[in-house]
């Protein structure tokens, strides 16, 4: 119900790929990781662990922030941003906190997109 009031602006993290394949109404995307860079993720943690993988997002993450940080200037600071990953996990924790640190008003959808799905569904 909050995401379709006026003074919210909903913001997919998820990577490109993902949010063209589905998303919420009107959610504009604003990813974390670039699409190659979500796969090298991915396989890392399957292949290599966690703690592997963290390490990895770490360093995309610290050369992506000039991209992070001109798609948050583009936000409008009036109005309240909420942010979801696929399961509202290290995504949109990030960038919930790149925002807040940015001095906007931020949510998190819990249970990221896949709880949305499932509410729709019911």
């Amino acid at each position: 119900e909050l995401m379709k009031e006026d003074d919210v602006v909903v913001v997919d993290v998820r990577s490109p790929r993902e949010y063209k394949e589905r998303t919420i109404p009107n959610a504009i995307n604003m990813p974390l990781f670039l699409d190659g860079e979500h796969e090298l993720i991915g396989k890392i943690y399957k292949h290599e662990g966690k703690d592997k993988a963290m390490g990895v997002a770490a360093k995309i993450i610290e050369e992506g922030i000039k991209r992070i940080m001109r798609d948050a200037t583009k936000l409008d600071r009036s109005k309240t941003v909420v942010v979801f990953c696929a399961r509202g996990g290290m995504r949109s924790q990030s960038i919930a906190l790149i925002l807040k640190l940015l001095g906007f008003k931020v949510k998190r959808l819990i249970g990221g997109f896949k709880a949305y799905k499932h509410a729709k569904k019911e």
